[in-house]
């Protein structure tokens, strides 16, 4: 039977403690070294978001080219809308003049004949059965029925057109709205540029940049002058 030996009791106590402090030493090194590696972590990727941000935001000057663009494309459609405005007061007149010539029935319906005296047609420039009206019995001092519907034809086209050129407007000022938002990345910018690439009439397309503003009616009428020029068929 082996003596108890306090001294080598002693020994491996020490022993004990000084692993103890080893492992305390080691586990602290660790958690250093796992805190200097989440803090580099951290740091690039907040160098990572910075260049993130600083390459998708759209800068002043891209954006300052959009809405110039924006802006000449807005002054030359408010130019066309009120060319067309005016080819469609022009129209109004004159088919209201058309109107006071026309041939009026019993019934005070106004109705036109046809150069060849073959139909009649109504206000609306629908024809009319020749139990109501015999084409024959109606004068040459009338307005003509192609007359009135060629003016009828170009009020359509023109009004079409005043149409697409408001819509157009429109879409132009929704642009230039959401161009002007806060926070506008380059991703937004281009998506802008695109729209308004689809949108824009082949009118205002840079090869059509030379032709003539007047030509800008997308039917028979053409200018002021064509328009004077059609017939209003006065006698």
């Amino acid at each position: 039977m082996k003596h108890f030996d306090p001294t080598n009791l002693r020994h491996l106590w020490s022993e004990h403690i000084d692993m103890k402090a080893f492992k305390e030493v080691q586990q602290r090194q660790a958690d250093g070294l796992r805190r200097q590696k989440d803090q580099k972590t951290k740091a690039q990727q907040d160098d990572d978001f910075d260049d993130v941000v600083i390459t998708s935001m759209a800068s002043m000057e891209n954006i300052a080219a959009f809405q110039k663009r924006l802006d000449a494309l807005q002054q030359e459609n408010v130019e066309r809308i009120l060319y067309l405005q005016q080819q469609r007061d022009i129209l109004m007149t004159q088919q209201q003049q058309q109107l006071d010539n026309a041939f009026v029935l019993d019934n005070g319906e106004r109705v036109f004949r046809s150069e060849d005296a073959t139909f009649v047609v109504n206000e609306s420039g629908e024809m009319i059965s020749h139990e109501i009206i015999d084409p024959a019995s109606i004068g040459e001092q009338h307005t003509f029925a192609e007359d009135y519907q060629r003016t009828l034809h170009s009020i359509d086209v023109v009004n079409a057109d005043l149409g697409d050129a408001i819509t157009f407007q429109q879409r132009l000022e929704a642009l230039e709205e959401r161009s002007e938002q806060s926070g506008l990345t380059q991703t937004d910018l281009d998506a802008l540029e695109a729209e308004l690439d689809d949108i824009i009439p082949d009118l205002f397309k840079p090869t059509n940049e030379t032709a003539p503003k007047t030509m800008e009616v997308s039917g028979a009428v053409r200018d002021v002058d064509q328009i004077a020029d059609i017939g209003i068929g006065l006698k």
